[in-house]
């Protein structure tokens, strides 16, 4: 009888221990996950946004106790729900944030913190210029994924050289000339898709505007030494209305997102457009038409203090931590943050034709070659993106007053106005 019990209490012993110990396997418990919140607006399909998804995707295979749970917000929708999300200081755990004027109310509300850490620990070496967007009191916020240059003008060759010119305009006469002589042929001779508003903003303004006036002009604005009202200023708000009167511009330019006007391009429909770098891969790549799709920059404009040769670009898709973060789950976001930006990030980006700020060989292929290409136009002075710089408050006025000068509800003269009235109040 002792025996029998004997083996009872022992097999009864030996039932716990395996109960307990289970699978060596499967040793992430429950309480061991860690599931950090994530806001971003990579949602759509594109050659970035795809890389940015399997380095997400990566990472969680290599960390299965650690979940990114994304709230992949819409493009137009972003910022107003990153401002209202910050102002009733409710951030997720991880979110795309915006350098300069963008970051800087996230730092001053204390609903970012630093990651000076993280930046240390990098397998790579950043270009310090390209950290300076994301920096403020000497402590670094966000780290960039990519660089984006907003003035790369993409034409079709064969309409172009059937409008009279075998190279692009170099000057400002000679574009205008090209678009009268396209206009006469019946092509668009360039498409916009401003129903997202930023895309004259953007890539127009801020392009013709640092031709006319150079590339210190807003900073000389928001210190309180130029005004947008300035001679200067209003020219480049004429150029648009120029342009305008000539019928440079698709007639539904208000209507159509970038997405549609690149398809616009690809189609012929148009003989250019001007937008961002990181439509190098769809529109000469991806569609196989390199052959036929030049690249140039927005040609120089006479009596204007900018040069021809500078691009305007922003540092891109910086991932801000909230400064509720503490402990495990911080030890956890700065660990998906070394990783995600990592060397290979760059690389990945780089071989898609993306500009990043690192340096990277390519190897020699032809759609290196398209991509090399790309990365000469560019390699140049960065000049400030208007919306990088300004206050959302005035970024809303010039956007609304483009669409006005577009349809002739406002005057270059009133949109400059409007824009200044609000610098002064925030002066």
């Amino acid at each position: 009888m002792k025996q029998i019990i004997s083996f009872c209490m022992i097999l009864m012993f030996l039932l716990a221990i395996t109960g307990c110990s289970g699978n060596p396997q499967r040793t992430t418990s429950t309480s061991d996950q860690i599931v950090l919140t994530m806001m971003n607006n990579w949602g759509i399909k594109s050659a970035d946004f795809d890389i940015y998804q399997e380095r997400i995707k990566d990472f969680e295979e290599m960390h299965p106790n650690i979940k990114i749970q994304q709230d992949k917000v819409p493009a137009a929708e972003y910022m107003t729900k990153l401002r209202t999300l910050a102002v009733g200081k409710k951030l997720p755990d991880l979110a795309v944030v915006w350098p300069g004027a963008e970051l800087k109310p996230l730092v001053e509300g204390n609903v970012i913190q630093p990651i000076d850490r993280v930046v240390r620990n990098l397998d790579t070496s950043i270009n310090s210029q390209y950290l300076e967007g994301y920096k403020m009191s000497g402590h670094q916020y966000a780290v960039p994924a990519k660089l984006t240059y907003v003035s790369v003008i993409y034409y079709n060759k064969k309409l172009v050289e059937k409008a009279g010119y075998k190279q692009f305009p170099k000057d400002y006469n000679q574009f205008l000339t090209l678009v009268k002589n396209l206009r006469k042929q019946g092509i668009t001779p360039i498409s916009v898709g401003n129903k997202p508003k930023w895309p004259l903003q953007s890539s127009y303004v801020s392009t013709i505007g640092d031709r006319i006036t150079g590339s210190k002009f807003l900073e000389n604005v928001l210190e309180g030494k130029r005004k947008f009202t300035d001679p200067e200023s209003v020219r480049t708000l004429k150029v648009i209305k120029q342009l305008a009167k000539l019928k440079a511009f698709n007639e539904d330019i208000n209507s159509i997102d970038e997405v549609q006007n690149q398809d616009y391009f690809i189609q012929g429909k148009s003989a250019m457009i001007m937008t961002t770098s990181t439509a190098n891969a769809r529109l000469r790549i991806d569609s196989g038409q390199g052959k036929n799709i030049g690249i140039a920059l927005f040609p120089k404009i006479d009596g204007g203090k900018g040069n021809a040769l500078v691009s305007p670009g922003v540092i891109q898709y910086g991932v801000g931590m909230n400064n509720n973060l503490k402990g495990k789950r911080k030890q956890a976001a700065e660990e998906f943050l070394k990783y995600f930006y990592s060397k290979e990030l760059y690389e990945k980006q780089a071989l898609k034709g993306i500009p990043v700020p690192i340096t990277v060989n390519l190897p020699n292929n032809k759609d290196n070659k398209l991509i090399t290409e790309l990365f000469q136009l560019t390699n140049h002075d960065i000049a400030p993106v208007y919306d990088s710089v300004i206050s959302p408050e005035v970024k809303a006025s010039l956007e609304n007053g483009l669409q006005a000068i577009i349809t002739g509800g406002k005057s270059p003269e009133e949109v400059a106005r409007d824009m200044q009235k609000i610098v002064d109040k925030e002066l």
